[in-house]
């Protein structure tokens, strides 16, 4: 995130998906910025791309009860635009959502994104997908629907403690008196 290395100035998808020159012009003119970001308000975000509501709630729920953000596009259009927006360390997809090619869009978000986790939660097993799309680096992990919910649970926190150990750590949050504490939990 740029905020969180000093820059006050960004480009690209971070501040606006591509528009035309008058709407441009409209963003310019309303003096759009990256939303300036407050200590101690971090929290674990988990993108999921998959246009199968009860996959949805699944995780909505999972979010709930291990205490991170959801959200949720059905598109890769829709899920570009929530990675520019928002700072996410984990994202979930299933190469089977209308207008996704296989794994063309986890290897795009590598590219554009490159910190998220991905993990692809598919109704394909075939060896042949599963082998190119790990060799190819685009997955840290690759599940098959329908899925034991233990089992994606496990593989979700393994994730965000992955993220973490790679990056600058867990969130912490700051409580009531002011005190700092890291959510232990994706330690």
């Amino acid at each position: 995130h740029p905020l969180r290395h000093h820059c006050d100035e960004s480009e690209g998808s971070r501040v606006s998906p591509p528009r035309a020159v008058a709407a441009l012009e409209q963003l310019l003119l309303a003096g759009r910025h990256l939303p300036a970001a407050v200590p101690g308000t971090a929290s674990p975000t988990l993108l999921l791309v998959d246009d199968d509501p009860a996959v949805a709630d699944a995780l909505r729920a999972l979010s709930v009860r291990e205490g991170f953000r959801f959200l949720r596009a059905c598109s890769p259009d829709e899920g570009l635009e929530l990675l520019a927006l928002h700072e996410v360390q984990v994202i979930v997809c299933d190469p089977g959502v209308p207008g996704l090619v296989g794994t063309d869009f986890l290897g795009r978000v590598k590219q554009i994104h490159p910190e998220p986790l991905r993990i692809v939660l598919s109704e394909r097993s075939d060896e042949s997908s599963v082998i190119a799309t790990i060799n190819g680096g685009d997955v840290y992990r690759y599940y098959t629907k329908p899925w034991e919910p233990e089992v994606l649970d496990e593989g979700l926190r393994s994730a965000f403690r992955h993220y973490w150990r790679l990056h600058d750590g867990p969130p912490v949050h700051v409580d009531a008196d002011g005190d700092h504490r890291a959510l232990t939990q994706w330690a």
